[in-house]
Order: C-alpha cells, then structure tokens, then sequence
C-alpha cells in the first residue's frame, strides 16, 4: 500500500498493490453476503433451513450482475482520486472514501472529528494552498453572518465563540499535519 499525502488531509491517496486490491474486494463481497445473511434471517417466509443454498444464489447473483466489481471499482477510485466528504466532514451522506478505508483497516484523517474536518474543507475551499488554508482558518470570523447564516443571525451569534474555537483547534491540527507529513515547521 503506498500512500501520497496532499496539502489537502481529506484528498490523500491511497494505491493498493495487487494483493490488497483482493483483499478490498473480498472485504466487499464479504459485506455482501453479512447484508445477505440478515435478509435471509429476517425473511419469516423463508425456509431457514436453506441458508447455505440461498447464500450460493446471492453469491452468483452479486457476481454475475457485476454488482461486486462495480463497488470494488467505485471504492477503489474513492481511494486513489476520491476526497473525505460525507459524515466525515458533516455532510448528511455517507464517505465512500471512509468505507473503502474501513474495509482496509486504515483512517487516513485519524482523529480528526468531524467539525474541524468541515472547517478544513471550507478552507480549502477558499485556498489552494496548505499554508493559505492555516492562515485562514487563524482569521477571526467576522461578527456579521455569512451569506448562508444570514437567515439565522442568533444561531450564528451564539455558535460564533464556537465556531471560532474549531477553525483554531484545526488550523493546529493542519500545522502539525505538515509538519509530520511535509516536514515543515514555521510558526
């Protein structure tokens, strides 16, 4: 497995090695068949005594259909090219990149919690650069709204010592980020 850090924590890649590959696909189809397995179970009208025969039909089923290599294809490019965005960074969707990671046995944004991914995302979002994005995330958020709080000025007035508190806490972690994986050290 090599990994290639980027500036940015939430776009690092991942590349498996032949070997690995097998094993993130058997980790899928082994996902298949525990989903597989509960449906059986909770199937009151299925005959509980045919379980074996029954997972040898999902298994040809989710082989022949090319659903199998069509998730092993999707995790393994959320890997390679994918970003952390999901319930990682305090998006209302499921991380691709966090499941193919999780099959692996690896978390490339290791204690890192969700709030302070979502202010790294937006800093990215505002800087290409490592750097720039520290120095934003070290700027005071203004006591006005932003455009997408205006609507709730009292939420934004009484989350804003919070807010600011969590761009703080990952700007520090970005630093010690680049510091460790880029072997950089100003400030």
């Amino acid at each position: 497995m090599k990994i290639a850090y980027d500036e940015n924590p939430l776009k690092i890649q991942v590349f498996l090695d032949d070997k690995e590959k097998d094993l993130l696909r058997s980790k899928i189809i082994d996902e298949a068949l525990k989903d597989a397995m509960w449906s059986i179970y909770l199937d009151k009208e299925n005959n509980l005594n045919n379980i074996e025969k029954e997972t040898t039909n999902i298994i040809e089923e989710l082989t022949e259909s090319g659903l199998i290599q069509e998730r092993f294809d999707y995790l393994l490019k959320a890997l390679e090219k994918g970003e952390h965005a999901g319930d990682c960074t305090c998006q209302p969707f499921s991380c691709s990149k966090c499941e193919a990671e999780y099959l692996l046995g690896i978390d490339t944004i290791k204690d890192l919690p969700k709030s302070m991914a979502y202010s790294i995302d937006r800093s990215f979002r505002e800087c290409e650069s490592l750097d720039g994005a520290i120095i934003f995330l070290n700027k005071t958020i203004p006591s006005e709204p932003s455009e997408e709080y205006k609507q709730y000025p009292e939420l934004w007035s009484k989350n804003l010592d919070s807010f600011q508190k969590t761009r703080e806490q990952a700007a520090k972690w970005l630093v010690n980020y680049r510091n460790e994986h880029f072997g950089v050290e100003h400030e």
